[in-house]
């Protein structure tokens, strides 16, 4: 994942992108994520794409180049 993509749970995601329906990566069994912008864990599969300098609780995350 690239350092400009950052997961989101579904209540960030809806103050972010009010009446807007998500993309969602759907996997079976899918391991926990923090999210980016409240540090709560999600499994939403939701991404978001964004500066790494904007999300209040980025983290490091696997990153691709």
């Amino acid at each position: 994942m690239s350092k400009w993509t950052h997961p989101i749970c579904d209540p960030c995601w809806n103050n972010h992108q009010p009446r807007r329906t998500p993309h969602r990566i759907v996997e079976e069994h899918r391991d926990h994520e923090t999210c980016c912008y409240c540090g709560n864990p999600t499994f939403s599969g939701i991404y978001i794409r964004d500066n790494p300098d904007n999300p209040p609780h980025h983290h490091p995350h696997e990153e691709t180049e």
